[in-house]
């Protein structure tokens, strides 16, 4: 829904954008991985990450997550903080395993004017035009 990334958009000026990333305590390697797609997806689009929180062994079932609860708190929802736009995750589910956490989290962020790019449905949308299929 709110997931946009433009192959064509204008890279010149530098975006600013914070970054969550939360990994299961099942998934060995997990959280590297969504911070090697985010940190190369953000050189690749000229985006600036200022900042990084991360729920690492968190179920998605859990509705007070620290990393996410503090991304909001101390990011999302303050205005004294430095200026960004995009809020960048691996994917929908790394919000929580519930469609009302998640819901919760894009209406917070539509609501403070912060475009959400979940960067693997980015990547798999830039496929046909690096590989032509």
């Amino acid at each position: 829904m709110l997931t946009t990334y433009l192959p064509f958009m204008d890279h010149s000026e530098q975006k600013r954008a914070i970054a969550y990333y939360r990994s299961a305590m099942d998934i060995p390697g997990s959280l590297d991985q969504q911070k090697e797609r985010i940190r190369m997806f953000a050189r690749l689009s000229n985006i600036e990450i200022l900042h990084e929180e991360e729920d690492h062994g968190q179920s998605g079932i859990a509705s007070q997550l620290p990393g996410r609860t503090c991304l909001f708190q101390n990011w999302i929802l303050k205005k004294d903080v430095p200026s960004f736009d995009i809020v960048l995750l691996d994917h929908v589910s790394r919000w929580g395993r519930s469609s009302q956490i998640i819901q919760e989290c894009e209406l917070l962020c539509a609501q403070f004017d912060k475009r959400i790019i979940y960067v693997s449905d980015a990547l798999l949308s830039l496929r046909p035009l690096l590989y032509g299929r």
